[in-house]
């Protein structure tokens, strides 16, 4: 549905080198996407007073759109995983870290 290359640059990386992670973003030039507007989405009554309840439906709907399951996931999700010794290497591929190695 989305063509891309592999390998190719994806700012959902969690690369640690800062130096690194600027030189593939520069040098992949335009990115190809597909875009789907959903219709606007009026909060009820209840979620106006919850706007945990209107993120997580909005989620969920935008979820659905895409075929997809809704996580429950933030940066700090991001960070245990990295903590754990899991990263990205510059080929883009998933690592685990020696476990004497992480903090």
């Amino acid at each position: 549905r989305y063509p891309r290359r592999a390998g190719a640059f994806s700012p959902a990386w969690t690369v640690g080198d800062t130096g690194w992670f600027l030189w593939r973003m520069l040098s992949q030039p335009y990115t190809r996407a597909e875009v789907e507007i959903l219709p606007p989405r009026r909060p009820s009554e209840e979620e106006k007073r919850d706007k945990e309840l209107f993120a997580s439906n909005v989620q969920r709907e935008m979820a659905a759109a895409l075929g997809v399951p809704a996580v429950r996931q933030d940066l700090y999700d991001c960070k245990e995983v990295m903590r754990a010794g899991f990263c990205v290497d510059r080929r883009g591929r998933l690592i685990r870290a020696d476990p004497r190695t992480v903090a």
